[in-house]
């Protein structure tokens, strides 16, 4: 990772001679109809972290873009590097990152012996990702990081892949680093091509999308939230095996079976946001609950058939409760949680 910083930092201080004072060019390179080509590299040095509650994701994001302009004074003669704002340029945005996204390479250009344009930035920051958690803790989401050039149209900007690879290390024009420190998501695959970006349904810029896939590491829910539940559940069943003469200990073993699961769900709460629709956890919580809430129906009601000296219609109720719970809950969880 510090290799891959370092070169990036190189690369995008070279050895030029410094600023011109010159007139901005009001036009595009290309006109009569013809869009201006900017190629496009992007390469995420970093992912930090990814957000499901307030849906974003932090990022270390590097771009380079590429166009030529042969009306530069001294383009073609010499290797020069320019302030941004005194040149062309596509006036790149990103769509969906946040107040704290910054810059951290100079608003320069190097503008090359063949005449092209070279403008070299990194993005560290948080970028906006609307999420669907209906899958939630198995759930897989494409991540998005939307470039857009603002104030110009579809038909004046051609967003293209840049044209050589970025060289040691990076060796295509769009990718991820291998070691980056996101802990509890798998990256699947990433890719980068021209998307026009909408603002109206009627009013559509140019833009170039990078886009990663992520899968979330469900062994931690697995483990820490849903073998627990599972266990009590499982601890409530023991109901079944306490004779009904005995209400007051089954009842007290089902409403502290309850409020653990109940406590559980204010728990599952704080890692997603409140959505109107119910996640895969959600629904097995929630199932879980209520047949938590059925053996404590069904203790009282075994104890007043006690109380009432229908000892053996209580017993029976027993025998069958201790085979159809667990199968219930078999079903449920296999229907909720099974990939």
């Amino acid at each position: 990772m510090t290799l891959i910083c370092f070169i990036l930092v190189l690369w995008a201080a070279p050895a030029v001679k410094g600023f011109e004072n010159q007139e901005i060019p009001g036009s595009r390179p290309e006109e009569a109809g013809n869009p201006t080509t900017v190629e496009v590299g992007i390469y995420v040095v970093d992912i930090y972290s990814i957000d499901s509650v307030n849906q974003t994701f932090d990022a270390n994001v590097f771009i380079l873009l590429k166009w030529k302009d042969s009306r530069i004074p001294g383009a073609g003669k010499e290797a020069q590097k320019i302030l941004l704002n005194r040149v062309w340029n596509p006036n790149i945005l990103i769509a969906n990152e946040s107040e704290n996204v910054r810059k951290t390479f100079p608003e320069t250009v190097e503008v090359n012996t063949d005449g092209s344009v070279l403008y070299r930035q990194r993005y560290i920051g948080t970028f906006s990702q609307p999420l669907r958690l209906n899958d939630f803790p198995f759930d897989r989401h494409t991540f998005s990081i939307q470039f857009v050039a603002q104030g110009f149209r579809n038909d004046e900007i051609k967003f293209i892949p840049y044209s050589e690879h970025f060289g040691t290390e990076i060796d295509d024009t769009a990718g991820i680093a291998k070691n980056i420190s996101l802990p509890d998501w798998t990256i699947i695959d990433c890719k980068a091509a021209m998307a026009s970006y909408e603002i109206l349904p009627t009013l559509h810029i140019p833009g170039y999308k990078f886009q990663f896939t992520a899968e979330r590491d469900s062994g931690h829910y697995i483990w820490k939230v849903i073998l627990p539940l599972i266990l009590i559940v499982g601890m409530s069943w023991i109901v079944f095996w306490i004779h009904p003469s005995q209400s007051g200990t089954q009842i007290s073993l089902a409403v502290t079976s309850m409020l653990t699961l109940i406590a559980y769900r204010f728990t599952i709460d704080l890692l997603v946001p409140r959505v109107s629709y119910m996640t895969r956890m959600d629904k097995f919580i929630l199932l879980a609950t209520i047949l938590v809430f059925l053996t404590l129906i069904q203790a009282n009601l075994t104890g007043r058939l006690y109380a009432n000296n229908k000892i053996t219609v209580a017993e029976n109720i027993d025998k069958f409760c201790r085979i159809f719970f667990p199968v219930i809950f078999i079903l449920v969880t296999l229907s909720t949680l099974a990939l």
